[in-house]
Formats: C-alpha cells, sequence, structure tokens
C-alpha cells in the first residue's frame, strides 16, 4: 500500500510540469513565461 501510495505522490507531481511543457509546445506562456523566453540565450 505505501508503494502504491508514493507512486501516486509522484505522479501528481509531475502532473504540473507536463502540462507546463505542453502549454510551452503548444506556444503559450506559464506563469508569465513563454518557452521561446526560457530558451533563448542573452548574448
Amino acid at each position: 500500500m505505501r508503494v502504491q501510495l508514493a507512486a501516486c505522490a509522484g505522479t501528481v507531481a509531475f502532473l504540473p510540469y507536463a502540462a507546463m511543457k505542453l502549454v510551452w509546445v503548444s506556444g503559450g506562456t506559464f506563469a508569465g513565461i513563454s518557452g521561446k523566453e526560457l530558451t533563448s540565450s542573452p548574448r
């Protein structure tokens, strides 16, 4: 039961990360940051 609970907690913790990446791939912004802003390096 504990292993199953830990696996569920890990899955739930991953969902916001996956949502963020999907928003960035679709061209949107997440928390005020776009995917292009994140990947562009200042030179």
